[in-house]
């Protein structure tokens, strides 16, 4: 049996506040890059919204319950899309900590490509409750504005992957998404 002393006492709690400390310098340093990058895809996301007259915001005021599995979410039941807002809400401690399990939480390419498809494919579950939003419940003349309008749970959640995805198109192979087809059908389409 290893009896403790002081001198033990002290060396254990010096390595743990030196390894609270490195993780704790090494979540800011990923929170640095991943707001810098957050930010450059709210602009480029507002950029491509703009045609629509909508604008994506990040609430950063939403809390996270400790045990959310979310790494972000749309906050559809606050119905900001009426106003033509897409507000989202962004776990990042979550993020960061399904980044360390990837061991890809200092990697500067990843980082971004996590900000971009997380805060897209948010913004995808936002163009869909837009266009249910925008035909109000009525059958409209595109098949494929249908199927999104009339989807499922589930069935959103792959939309919105594909969405996500299709903005890190040379990481995911993603050319061509669902959602973007229908949007490019938007302003043709008339209700049957």
């Amino acid at each position: 049996m290893k009896i403790i002393n002081e001198n033990n006492i002290r060396q254990i709690v010096k390595e743990s506040l030196l390894a609270l400390l490195e993780n704790s310098d090494k979540y800011n340093i990923f929170l640095n890059h991943f707001n810098h990058f957050v930010s450059q895809t709210i602009s480029t996301a507002n950029s491509e919204l703009k045609k629509y007259g909508l604008t994506v915001e990040i609430n950063e005021e939403y809390e996270f319950f400790d045990d959310d599995e979310w790494l972000a979410c749309y906050e559809r039941t606050s119905n900001y899309i009426e106003d033509d807002i897409i507000m989202i809400a962004l776990n990042r401690e979550k993020i960061y900590n399904a980044m360390l399990d990837l061991e890809s939480s200092e990697d500067i390419n990843e980082i971004e490509i996590q900000a971009i498809v997380t805060i897209m494919h948010e913004v995808g579950h936002g163009l869909v409750d837009w266009l249910r939003y925008q035909f109000d419940g009525e059958m409209t003349t595109s098949n494929l504005i249908n199927d999104i309008i009339y989807c499922d749970e589930d069935e959103e959640e792959e939309i919105c992957e594909e969405y996500g995805e299709r903005w890190i198109a040379q990481y995911s192979g993603v050319y061509n998404s669902v959602l973007e087809k229908a949007l490019k059908e938007y302003d043709t389409v008339d209700i049957k």
